[in-house]
């Protein structure tokens, strides 16, 4: 099967075939064309306010052309969700997917991220620091705006057969939170519903013989954390704003629904107070001159002044209780020889699955036995690195990173803990 993607001209052409589609140009995908009605969705306040929202956090500050937002990235969602559809619907007319099924799955592909907080992920992070017990994460927090948009009169009019039906309602939630994930074009191709006798429900499959470039995917996607996303500078700016929100929380106030004021980093409780959450707090401490704000002012003045501590040494193992046995050995000695400030930062690759191997849980079918799926449970590749927690180790002073590595690097010689010094996650030294 022919690519499903279109050049700007061929896009113009089929738009003017078709006046059912709204077009956007696309760093990614070139041009992308989005179903005319989903305008309704895409203009309402809770949407827009993605534009303001960055996609990889301060990662602007380390590759300054990393300065997509989650807005172009939910309308190139929505696109591929459309190309899937229109596949699925050629290929396998047996399915017969109804108009009702193609408007949750591209309504769910716009609204997935709907959820994110300043900054991303790094809103949830904030929010877990400040509040350790609370259960906030973005996706939840889609969810709640997503049923917040679609009981807007002006998309119940466009859509009235989404809100009269909750089965829908609760398609389009387990698309923006499914139990279970993979992700993209020779893939495409062979794409097919099946059954997984695992989860005995119906899922999307892949022809054996594309394994290596769904493989390569995963692969691309870590990379793209280890070099981009997690790079150490990266987290040495976000962890300064990280602490900057924390020190701000109580004192920056967002109204909700019910007229009461709520905390910078409690905001998700009411969603009217959280859809007013976006990119701008950051100047707003920046600008503040308010005295309870100059802890965060400060945080922020070092960001975009540059002056955040410096990176020594990162350290990986499987155990837990030596890692926090180095923490302690690590802030005892350095206390000793008056270095101020040693901060030991969480650095790990996350998967999209609980178990960590996103390639376990890909369902393939072979071109003899096309009527079932099965999962390959030794993968060529296997990336699992749930059972690794690693430290990146940073020092107020420069001139006192040899000693901070020094104490380090020997406690990891006696223990056996593998240490680095250039911020690279082991596997791919």
């Amino acid at each position: 099967m022919n690519t499903m993607f279109y050049s700007y001209p061929e896009c113009a052409q089929k738009m003017a075939a078709k006046q059912d589609f709204i077009g956007f140009a696309d760093v990614v995908h070139q041009y992308v064309m989005i179903d005319k009605r989903l305008s309704c969705i895409i203009n309402t306040q809770e949407f827009q306010r993605l534009k303001d929202i960055r996609q990889l956090g301060l990662a602007h500050y380390v590759y300054p052309c990393a300065n997509g937002n989650r807005f172009e990235h939910c309308l190139g969602v929505c696109h591929l969700a459309q190309e899937v559809l229109n596949h699925l619907q050629k290929v396998q007319p047996e399915l017969e997917i109804t108009d009702d099924d193609k408007d949750c799955v591209k309504i769910a592909a716009l609204l997935h991220d709907v959820g994110h907080g300043p900054f991303s992920h790094l809103y949830e992070h904030a929010v877990e620091e400040a509040y350790p017990k609370e259960n906030f994460k973005h996706e939840q927090m889609s969810i709640k705006i997503a049923r917040r948009i679609l009981k807007k009169p002006s998309v119940r009019k466009v859509f009235p057969a989404i809100m009269k039906k909750e089965t829908n309602l609760k398609f389009i939630e387990e698309l923006i939170k499914p139990k279970k994930m993979v992700e993209w074009n020779r893939c495409l191709a062979t794409l097919r519903v099946k059954g997984d006798n695992k989860l005995h429900l119906p899922r999307l499959c892949f022809r054996d013989k594309v394994e290596t470039n769904l493989l390569d995917i995963i692969q691309a996607r870590r990379l793209i954390h280890v070099r981009a996303c997690q790079h150490k500078g990266i987290i040495n700016f976000q962890e300064m704003l990280k602490k900057a929100m924390v020190k701000a929380d109580n004192f920056l106030k967002f109204q909700g629904n019910d007229g009461v004021s709520h905390n910078l980093l409690l905001a998700w409780k009411d969603t009217s107070a959280y859809i007013k959450l976006n990119d701008s707090i950051f100047e707003t401490i920046q600008y503040s001159r308010e005295y309870e704000l100059l802890p965060a002012k400060r945080c922020i003045e070092k960001i975009v002044s540059r002056k955040l501590p410096y990176f020594c040494c990162q350290v990986k193992s499987p155990n837990d209780k030596i890692l926090v046995a180095l923490e302690e050995h690590t802030k005892e000695h350095t206390k000793k020889n008056n270095i101020p400030n040693i901060n030991f930062c969480d650095y790990k690759i996350k998967s999209a699955v609980e178990d960590g191997s996103p390639e376990k849980n890909i369902l393939y079918y072979s071109k003899s036995h096309s009527d079932t799926s099965f999962r390959n449970e030794h993968p060529t590749t296997s990336y699992e690195e749930n059972g690794h927690k690693s430290y990146l180790i940073y020092c107020e002073n420069e001139n006192d990173k040899g000693e901070v590595k020094r104490i380090v690097h020997e406690f990891c010689i006696e223990n056996g803990i593998w240490f680095g010094e250039n911020g690279v996650y082991p596997d791919f030294e």
